[in-house]
């Protein structure tokens, strides 16, 4: 969004098709339209597995940091773009001011 937040995101151990289906339909599911949306995939973790090898012992601490890590970057994450507000607070002042 406009605002940096992320709205939709799926964890999986391998990539596939069915897991990018999974992550657009809970962004339907959520949003009247995706007009202007910028859509990621991210497969990062795949070039810099070694760096996560030795921090996690297994795949379920890696998810579990993951999802806190979403929490923070969405709601707590302070972005001087934004007036100093985090992209949560960021939409709803602007939502508020614009009767979305």
């Amino acid at each position: 969004m406009f605002n940096g937040e992320i709205l939709s995101y799926v964890i999986s151990e391998s990539p596939n098709l069915k897991k990018v289906m999974d992550m657009l339909n809970q962004l339907y599911d959520n949003i009247e339209s995706t007009e202007g949306m910028l859509m990621h995939s991210d497969l990062g973790i795949m070039k810099s597995e070694l760096l996560y090898a030795n921090k996690y012992t297994s795949v379920e601490s890696f998810i579990t940091d993951l999802k806190e890590y979403m929490v923070y970057y969405n709601n707590e994450r302070i972005k001087l773009r934004l007036n100093g507000m985090s992209p949560v607070l960021y939409r709803k002042a602007f939502e508020q001011t614009h009767s979305i």
